[in-house]
């Protein structure tokens, strides 16, 4: 069987790919260029997201039709949906981080930031979300919309993520790895470097990290903050 996929192009057009040829499957409408475009967990939708024309745009991912618009005051910037498809998570321009069902179309929470949002991302089981801002991260629950825990830092925030054990959560702080156990409400630093960090992602069972700068990667251990190994441009060691 041939797999088929979406490419989103600029102009954003969805075109089917397979073994043989491309095939222009249906041109879609967004004003000027999409800010985020993602599939669905299930690959049922695609969903595109504008800046230009303060829209959101379900389309079905097989045959290319526009299943459902959503509006804002603000662009929308970046999307999620839920592990089970049901919720999309959307930021704007602006403060506001919106929930919505996906089939329906409806709001059903509008989790209230003081400061512009950097990202916006679902735990694992879906019922909770995690938003950032430059100095502060939250915890939301995605049932009531309610505020569940946050914490504030005086350095630059970037790159949360929920670990698998839900109740660590990493973030980088300027130019620090830094570990949030949210049942102690405690933080504490992993690792520092000297440059900037653009990523991080952790590998073999979350024991190590493997971070980015703006010159090297290096591998660090989780427990120790020991550097295993360094890489600048292609020499490693």
């Amino acid at each position: 069987m041939k797999k088929s996929f979406l490419l989103l192009l600029f102009p954003l057009i969805l075109i089917k790919i397979d073994a043989q040829k491309p095939e222009l499957i249906l041109p879609v409408g967004h004003i000027l260029h999409a800010s985020d475009a993602i599939y669905s967990p299930d690959e049922r939708f695609v969903l595109t997201a504008s800046r230009s024309d303060n829209t959101a745009k379900l389309w079905e991912s097989v045959s290319g039709k526009l299943f459902r618009t959503f509006y804002s005051m603000n662009g929308f910037t970046s999307l999620s949906f839920s592990p089970d498809g049901q919720t999309i998570m959307m930021t704007t321009d602006y403060t506001d981080v919106t929930l919505w069902e996906t089939l329906t179309g409806k709001l059903l929470h509008t989790l209230r930031e003081r400061d512009f949002v950097n990202s916006a991302s679902f735990n694992s089981h879906g019922d909770l979300a995690m938003t950032s801002t430059n100095h502060e991260i939250k915890i939301w629950d995605t049932k009531s919309g309610k505020l569940v825990q946050s914490l504030s830092d005086t350095s630059k925030i970037s790159l949360p993520a929920f670990l698998s054990n839900e109740n660590l959560v990493f973030y980088v702080s300027g130019n620090s790895g830094r570990m949030w156990n949210r049942s102690e409400n405690t933080s504490r630093q992993l690792f520092n470097k000297s440059e900037y960090i653009f990523s991080c992602k952790f590998i073999d069972n979350e024991t190590k990290i493997l971070v980015g700068g703006l010159k090297h990667v290096e591998l660090y251990d989780r427990n120790t903050g020991v550097i295993l190994s360094t890489c600048r441009k292609r020499i490693c060691s």
